[in-house]
């Protein structure tokens, strides 16, 4: 079970980062100080252009039991975001909604599992620097090499503060900046690897990759498709109230039923 909602909890992550990944604009330096100084004065001029943002996307995971789908929803207005999530699959009766806010302030997580509870502890921050991947990865960070991923030229940046950062490792487009691929490797050894493409643009030379897939150890384990965006849509400030989001609960017994029990000894 733990490892079923990590893996859940993978997939939000990087398909957050997905839809963040295409937010910059295009410049020429090679140096990556000056990139990211780049990157970040494009992302003040975008925040003031695109007022709110609303996006779905579907996402197909491989696990044990069988295939797992998600519907998933995430709404921006200005640094708040709702991130809804709805999954189907195997041993979940009924399925599973998760909603997780930032209102400005706190984030929530509100589940069908665990109810309702504000994430402190670092978990908060976790969800928050998954965000905006520019904000967390320092000047520290070196450009180690050019390679070609997906038919874009891109930049090999090393992560040298990888306890604070999304990734240790990403590859980013020399000629648009976008996030192109990311990878993270764990005190456990296991390698995760985000690959972001089908680039499309939303608002002028703005564009966001339309598919993300993410391996574990060589292994495609996920798979995430935008269907829609739609941009400046007036979002309610009512959407980012913790207090005014309901799930429906999860039939816990039903779920246990369709578990598979351990071997006798």
């Amino acid at each position: 079970m733990t490892r079923k909602f990590n893996c859940v909890k993978a997939v939000i992550s990087a398909v957050v980062l997905m839809s963040l990944a295409g937010w910059v604009y295009r410049v020429s330096a090679a140096d990556w100080s000056d990139i990211l100084k780049r990157v970040k004065s494009e992302q003040a001029r975008f925040k003031n252009e695109i007022k709110d943002m609303v996006w779905v996307q579907e996402a197909k995971m491989t696990t044990p039991q069988g295939e797992m789908v998600q519907e998933m929803k995430l709404q921006r207005k200005g640094d708040k975001f709702r991130w809804e999530t709805k999954m189907q699959g195997p041993n979940l009766p009924g399925g599973m909604e998760n909603v997780i806010i930032y209102d400005g302030k706190d984030t929530w997580m509100i589940s069908s599992f665990m109810g309702k509870k504000k994430l402190s502890g670092g978990k908060e921050k976790e969800y928050q620097a998954q965000r905006d991947w520019w904000d967390q990865v320092s000047e520290k960070a070196s450009i180690v090499g050019s390679e070609a991923v997906s038919g874009r030229d891109c930049y090999v940046v090393e992560v040298k503060d990888p306890q604070n950062a999304p990734f240790t490792k990403i590859w980013v487009d020399k000629k648009s900046l976008n996030l192109i691929k990311g990878e993270t490797k764990n005190p456990q050894g296991e390698t995760s690897l985000w690959i972001y493409s089908d680039f499309r643009k939303i608002k002028g030379d703005l564009e966001m990759p339309y598919k993300m897939e993410m391996f574990l150890n060589g292994k495609l384990s996920s798979t995430s498709v935008v269907k829609s965006v739609e941009i400046n849509k007036g979002l309610a400030d009512d959407l980012f109230d913790p207090g005014k989001v309901q799930v429906k609960g999860i039939d816990i017994q039903k779920m246990m039923k369709g578990m598979p029990m351990p071997p006798a000894e």
